[in-house]
């Protein structure tokens, strides 16, 4: 009997011994301490007393779940035991390759432009510095981003590949490179400082943490204090604000920004009245021409964004699709353009919506800035022969 007691006791220590060392291992994955997001849904940031940090992606197509989590470790320290399933990245990240200018300039605005190796659709780039690297061959022109030079990534000898992620998007040979994928899906998120929040993922990646919380702050500062000063002036003139309707068609639909995206809550912001804001999508909706043209007919105010050598005019558009003609704005030549390969207007509004924001205000409500100078949109030219 006491041979059965002592053998039951020593079980019991054992057990407790497994329970207390299987806690011990766990608590690199459980003792995580999240940082607070102010604007941004998709991003989690949680660090661990064990010396990483766990950066999580959400899955903006299927809630609740995570598209990516990524373990970030400082570079020359030990991998901590028990890691969390995730990708693992050592930082500071040293070479990049990025699908998109966009991410360039999140990492420029940091100090590291240096750092990004290569490049994809370099047809549209607008930076003067990232062009003049890519042609002094500081920078590899990887291809299409749909469909990248996977030989070229390689020769980069990047250590993280960012891209943007679509719903059940796969990247092909890309994932077979043997180099961390960093999915950005802040353009799923559903308001402008949102989107600029992800400043915070790269200052971790850049070890970098203090820059990005602090232009995150400014930013975020400015965009509110110029919303604020818009919403008074409505508020105290008892103004209007403008129905807008924005893009054009392309093929046989029209996409139009949802009533939950950050698009349309930027043109409220700016004072305007986004005339699909009834649709509620975080995302583009897809619509008929003629479906616009029953919602937007009257409009006062139509903003579209084109990529052209030459600046757009009315007698193009109207050469393009006769019935544009029948809308307000056409006729009322209240139609404004954004040239996206003359002005970085992609890369500013992901980082810095303020300056978006101001050129949006000052056409929905010119006297509220006078003097400003328009940076981005402008009023299309009568005709082709103008210029």
């Amino acid at each position: 009997m006491k041979r059965l007691n002592i053998i039951a006791t020593v079980l019991q220590v054992i057990s407790i011994m497994l329970l207390l060392s299987g806690c011990l291992r766990s608590s690199s994955a459980d003792n995580l301490e999240s940082r607070e997001m102010s604007y941004a849904g998709y991003l989690a940031i949680s660090d661990s007393p064990d010396g990483f940090t766990s950066i999580e992606v959400l899955n903006p197509w299927r809630k609740g779940e995570i598209l990516q989590r990524y373990i970030l470790v400082p570079k020359g320290s030990p991998t901590p035991e028990n890691l969390p399933k995730g990708t693992l990245i050592r930082t500071p990240v040293e070479r990049i390759v990025v699908f998109s200018s966009l991410y360039y300039s999140m990492i420029d605005e940091l100090g590291a432009s240096e750092k990004v190796v290569g490049v994809c659709d370099s047809d549209y780039l607008t930076d003067q510095n990232l062009i003049e690297r890519l042609r002094n061959g500081l920078v590899t022109d990887c291809g299409n981003s749909v469909a990248a030079d996977i030989e070229k990534i390689i020769s980069t000898k990047a250590d993280l590949i960012i891209v943007s992620p679509f719903e059940n998007s796969n990247y092909g040979g890309v994932e077979k490179c043997g180099i961390p994928i960093m999915e950005a899906a802040d353009y799923m998120e559903s308001h402008p400082l949102a989107r600029v929040e992800w400043i915070k993922f790269y200052g971790e990646l850049l070890c970098n943490r203090r820059m990005a919380d602090s232009t995150f702050n400014v930013i975020k500062s400015r965009y509110e204090n110029t919303k604020e000063s818009i919403s008074e002036y409505i508020n105290k003139t008892k103004k209007e604000r403008p129905a807008l309707m924005v893009e054009r068609k392309y093929g046989s639909s029209w996409g139009v920004p949802g009533g939950d995206s950050y698009m349309s809550i930027l043109y409220s912001d700016a004072g305007a009245n986004n005339i699909f804001a009834s649709y509620k999508s975080q995302g583009s909706v897809q619509l008929s021409f003629e479906k616009v043209l029953e919602q937007a007919i009257d409009a006062d105010i139509w903003l579209i964004k084109y990529t052209s050598d030459t600046n757009l005019s009315y007698e193009e558009l109207k050469a393009e699709y006769p019935l544009y003609a029948k809308f307000t704005p056409f006729a009322n030549r209240k139609i404004f353009g954004c040239n996206t390969l003359k002005v970085p207007y992609y890369e500013t509004i992901a980082l810095h919506p303020e300056i978006i924001l101001n050129d949006l205000a000052h056409i929905f409500h010119p006297e509220l800035f006078p003097g400003y100078s328009q940076k981005y949109f402008f009023p299309l030219e009568q005709s082709m022969r103008s210029r």
